[in-house]
Order: C-alpha cells, then sequence, then structure tokens
C-alpha cells in the first residue's frame, strides 16, 4: 500500500495504520510507527478481503481523519518446488536469495518483503541504505515456515545503491530479536555482488556510516566564520564613530554659526 505524504502545521511524526477482515474490529499492522508513505502487509493469508484505515498525527497527538481502502489476497500459489533449486527476488531488484532444493519438505510461497514492522532499525546513527528485507514463505494453509534444512544465500547488488556521503557500508541481520553485524563471503566483485550465508528467514538491513568532515577543514570553517565577525564588528564600530564624529562636526558648525 501507499499513500500521498499528509501535511501539518507541527510537521506530520508518522501514521497509523489499522487492518480488519469484517470493519468492525480493527488491529495495527505493526507496533512500530509508520514514518513511509507505503507499507508492505506480509502476515495476509490467501485469498483473504482486508480492510485498512490509515490516520496520520503530528508530535503534539492530533491525529488526522481516516482514509480508508480494501484489498483482497492473491490465492496459493506455489514458486518453490522443494524438489528444485529457487531463486526469490526482492522488487526493488536489490536483494535475491538462493534456495537449494531440499530446503523445505512441501510447495511454498516465497516472497521478499521490505519488512517495515521490526524495530529499532540498526544502528540507527547510520543512514539505512537497503531494506530491512525478510525472506517470507507460506504453505498452503498460509504457515509461516522459517526453518530451512539448507544454508540460503543472500545475494546483494551493491553496486545498485546509492551510497553517496556514505564512509563505510555495514550488512545487519536480525537474529533473536536483535541486529547483528555480518560480514559477507570474501571480497565484493567487479559485478557489485555481495553474498552472506544465511540459515533461516531473519531480516537483513544495509546501512551506511555518513563522512565525517575533517577536522583541519572544521577549523578553517570556525576561522572563516571568526574572521566575518571581526570584519562584521569592525564595520558597526567604524560605522558608530563616523556617526558620532559627524554629530560632533554638526554641533560645532551650528555652534560657530549661533555665535556669529
Amino acid at each position: 500500500m501507499s499513500w500521498t505524504a499528509s501535511t501539518d502545521n507541527i510537521a506530520v511524526a508518522g501514521y497509523e495504520l489499522d487492518r480488519s477482515t469484517d470493519m468492525l474490529n480493527w488491529t495495527p499492522v505493526t507496533t512500530s510507527t509508520i514514518t513511509d508513505t507505503f507499507y508492505e502487509d506480509d502476515t495476509v493469508d490467501f485469498s483473504t478481503t482486508y480492510y485498512y484505515r490509515l490516520r496520520a498525527f503530528d508530535a503534539t497527538n492530533n491525529y488526522s481523519s481516516y482514509a480508508s481502502t480494501n484489498i483482497t489476497s492473491s490465492g496459493f500459489q506455489v514458486n518453490l518446488d522443494p524438489s528444485r533449486a529457487s531463486t526469490i527476488t526482492s522488487d526493488d531488484k536489490l536483494v535475491s536469495i538462493q534456495i537449494p532444493a531440499g530446503s523445505l519438505t512441501q510447495p511454498t510461497f516465497c516472497i521478499i518483503s521490505t519488512s517495515q514492522a521490526i524495530s529499532p532499525l540498526p544502528a540507527t546513527k547510520s543512514k539505512v541504505l537497503a531494506g530491512p528485507y525478510q525472506l517470507v514463505c507460506r504453505d498452503a494453509d498460509g504457515n509461516v515456515l522459517s526453518n530451512f534444512t539448507k544454508p540460503l544465500t543472500l545475494s546483494l547488488q551493491l553496486n545498485k545503491i546509492d551510497t553517496s556521503g556514505v564512509a563505510s557500508v555495514s550488512y545487519y541481520s536480525y537474529e533473536n530479536n536483535q541486529w547483528q553485524l555480518i560480514q559477507p563471503q570474501g571480497k565484493t566483485g567487479q559485478s557489485g555482488v555481495v553474498q552472506f550465508d544465511v540459515s533461516n528467514s531473519s531480516a537483513f538491513a544495509v546501512v551506511g556510516k555518513p563522512k565525517s568532515t575533517p577536522l583541519w577543514v572544521k577549523l578553517v570553517i570556525t576561522l572563516l566564520v571568526l574572521i566575518g565577525l571581526v570584519i562584521v564588528a569592525w564595520q558597526v564600530m567604524h560605522l558608530l564613530l563616523r556617526r558620532k564624529y559627524q554629530q560632533q562636526y554638526d554641533d560645532y558648525v551650528n555652534k560657530m554659526h549661533g555665535g556669529l
């Protein structure tokens, strides 16, 4: 789902999104604050109609009126045959996961979703470059399958990610309710593809540490600011002195004319 950004005279802090199957009983789709103008609900059942209502709120907890819509999920469609190796790719084409034959025991429908329900994001002082992504696999009954009998390989198209203004890139996996730093397999090749071994459907995110301003640049900027302040102060003082001397001169001339 996606929507047009809301506006507010204070500033919109986030969005509250609820879901229902009968338009009477509503439950939040996530306990985390939604700050983007889109949300991917990966907890739905197959062939089911869901009703959604959305409202914005600002920093002082003022709420907008609700906007609503309804969506019917698709039926169960197998895209992973347990007897064959399969590759699942994210919608943005940045991440793909190779699932070896025999990793699961039954036909499954798998997607790589952009999981916004996981909070907080890794390394909050850094910039999230991609994700968080999460592999979600369901059987015909809608049950989520999270344990695989063989390791999976996650591939990331690092060369397609905007890393401008980034000093270093780190990779995180969401394990045991916390973000953990993980290392790629070997070095990044000329193709710009980075690969990781993953054992389950944990979330994955790419973060970048912003470039810091060198100390000498900060010193030069500080010096220039100080010089600018001195110049302004001198100009103000010069103007005040000119006014003072001009006033004294005018008083003197008036006094001379009055004595004649």
